[in-house]
């Protein structure tokens, strides 16, 4: 999973500007002091010294080149690990699952690839919260994100979405493989044990899968996708996985795709 963690780091000053003029002298005064030191009877243990000493100045005014910031392009350096993240669940929150998606989006649409999102919704959990507060959501939703986490590569993204829902960033991915996760995650759904949950509650999951190229746009492209996914599932009456429609080359974003979880598929007419 991605993490970000910031420290700051103590040296000491060295002089700024580039001396070109100091390093030029420093090398004539070099050669110099070797003659003299090789020619002078009894000398000749200092040249190690001399040596060293122009070399040590050398090195002090050369300039240092100032590292890249890490995720200069997606968050500023001033966040630490806590503002990004959900207090009550500990994933990412959704300004800085947002701000670190980008930067992957960016980055596949510079190099190439798809990348897929997954809004996963706990059915049912905004009327279980009207009943019995937020302490139900947050073990839930907090229980589940540590159970997922433990499952994704490292390069995915994690984050509380809103009050009932996790979002699932994957960059380099296939439709196959999203909709794996996707279900894998449905399936973790069904068989949560918490402590801090109601005894003998069953939970399920309507998950919304898109996968896209970025192709030119924007990230909100691929967020509405996964909504209008979303949506789909809870209409098919939830505890389902469904793929928002995507291009004729993507066989599994095909409108009639059944995933696990859902009701057996109607026969139609002609099928063996």
């Amino acid at each position: 999973m991605a993490s970000l963690k910031n420290a700051t780091v103590s040296k000491s000053p060295r002089p700024s500007g580039r001396l070109p003029w100091a390093l030029a002298m420093a090398g004539v005064a070099a050669s110099g002091s070797a003659l003299w030191l090789w020619a002078a009877p009894g000398a000749q243990w200092l040249l190690p010294v001399a040596m060293g000493a122009v070399a040590a100045a050398a090195v002090w005014f050369v300039p240092e080149s100032p590292p890249a910031p890490a995720h200069a392009d997606a968050l500023p350096r001033a966040a630490s690990d806590a503002d990004l993240r959900d207090a009550d669940t500990g994933m990412f929150h959704r300004p800085a699952f947002l701000a670190l998606a980008q930067r992957d989006w960016t980055r596949a649409g510079r190099y190439g690839g798809s990348v897929a999102l997954l809004l996963v919704e706990i059915d049912r959990l905004r009327s279980m919260t009207d009943q019995a507060g937020p302490a139900v959501a947050n073990a839930l939703l907090g229980g589940l994100g540590k159970q997922v986490a433990a499952s994704l590569r490292a390069a995915d993204l994690l984050a509380r979405f809103d009050a009932a829902q996790l979002a699932v960033f994957l960059p380099h991915a296939d439709p196959t493989g999203a909709l794996d996760v996707a279900d894998r995650i449905r399936d973790m759904v069904q068989h949560l044990q918490l402590p801090g949950l109601p005894e003998g509650a069953e939970f399920s999951a309507s998950i919304g899968v898109v996968v896209l190229q970025p192709l030119h746009q924007p990230l909100k492209a691929l967020v509405a996708g996964a909504k209008l996914a979303l949506r789909t599932a809870r209409q098919a009456g939830g505890n389902c996985v469904r793929m928002a429609p995507g291009p004729a080359d993507l066989p599994a974003g095909e409108p009639d795709r059944w995933v696990g979880g859902d009701t057996p598929r109607p026969a139609r007419d002609g099928d063996a």
